[in-house]
C-alpha cells in the first residue's frame, strides 16, 4: 500500500495530496470506527485484553477523535481488569492532562487515588484526592473523595488527622462516611488499648 499518512508526517515527507489522501483518511476512519465498535462489544462482553488491543487501535487510526476521552478511560479501566495497574494509571494521568473538564474527569481522578492507595503511595493518592474535593463538581464523586482521604491518614496511621477531616465532613451524611467514623473509633480504641498494656 505504500506509506501512510502518519508516517510520511513522522519522516518529515510532503503530505500526501488528492485521491490518495482522502482514500488514506477514509481508511483509517473505518479501521477507527470498525475497532471502537468491536472494543465496545469486547468490553461490555468483559473480554478485557481483546478490548485493550481494539482501543489501542482505535487511537493509533484516529488519536483526536470526538471520543477518544472515553476511549482512554475505557481502555484504562480494561488494562486494570488484566492487571496492568501501571499502564492504566499511564493512560488515566494522559485523559486528565489531554482533556481536562471531560466527563470523565471527576471518575478518573478517584480511579487513579485508588491506584496509588493500592500501590501503597498515599501521598499521590491523597493529592488526587485533594484536587477531587476541591474541584470537584459531581457530589457524589466529592464524597466518595472525601471518604477515600479517610482511608489514606488512616493508612499513614494519622488517626488525629483522620478524626479531623471527618470531623469536617458533616455534610455528607452518607453510610460511607458513618462506616469511617466507625473503623476510626476502633483504630482510637486499639491504639489505647495498646498504649494502655505498654
Amino acid at each position: 500500500m505504500g506509506v501512510s499518512w502518519a508516517e510520511r508526517d513522522e519522516a518529515g515527507l510532503e503530505p500526501v495530496q488528492g485521491v490518495e489522501a482522502v482514500h488514506e483518511n477514509l481508511h483509517a476512519t473505518f479501521v477507527a470506527a470498525g475497532a471502537l465498535e468491536e472494543a465496545t462489544g469486547y468490553y461490555y462482553g468483559r473480554q478485557w485484553h481483546t478490548a485493550v488491543r481494539s482501543y489501542r487501535r482505535h487511537i493509533f487510526f484516529t488519536p483526536e477523535s470526538a471520543v477518544t476521552d472515553s476511549v482512554l478511560f475505557r481502555l484504562g479501566k480494561s488494562l486494570e481488569r488484566t492487571g496492568e495497574r501501571k499502564k492504566a494509571s499511564n493512560i488515566y494521568e494522559q485523559l486528565l492532562d489531554q482533556y481536562p473538564g471531560s466527563v470523565f474527569e471527576e471518575e478518573t481522578r478517584l480511579t487513579l487515588a485508588r491506584i496509588h492507595f493500592r500501590n501503597g503511595d498515599s501521598e499521590l493518592a491523597g493529592l488526587e484526592l485533594d484536587e477531587e474535593i476541591e474541584y470537584g463538581n459531581d457530589r457524589s464523586f466529592i464524597e466518595e473523595a472525601s471518604y477515600l482521604k479517610t482511608w489514606v491518614f488512616i493508612h499513614d496511621f494519622d488517626f488525629d488527622d483522620a478524626r479531623a477531616w471527618l470531623g469536617k465532613q458533616r455534610e455528607f451524611d452518607s453510610e460511607k462516611i458513618v462506616s469511617a467514623n466507625s473503623i476510626l473509633r476502633g483504630k482510637f480504641n486499639e491504639q489505647r488499648h495498646i498504649n494502655y498494656k505498654s
